[in-house]
């Protein structure tokens, strides 16, 4: 498990600051949407987008067998 996090830690690592910082705040500080687009001065269809891009970076960056929806051995 703590190797799954390291991978996971390693993925956002790669991301923008910015793209990083908003899947923080919208999975770890649990703000909604329209708080995030406020903050970050962008509107909600921006947000989404950028969250979007972001979660599909970090799936990519993921080995295959790490990635979410797939099944664990173990």
């Amino acid at each position: 498990m703590e190797e799954r996090w390291e991978q996971l830690e390693c993925a956002l690592e790669q991301l923008l600051t910015a793209d990083r910082d908003l899947l923080r705040e919208k999975y770890l500080a649990q703000k909604d949407l329209a708080t995030l687009a406020r903050e970050a001065h962008l509107t909600l269809s921006a947000v989404k987008m950028r969250l979007k891009r972001a979660r599909d970076k970090v799936k990519a960056s993921l080995p295959a067998d790490q990635r979410p929806g797939q099944s664990q051995s173990g």
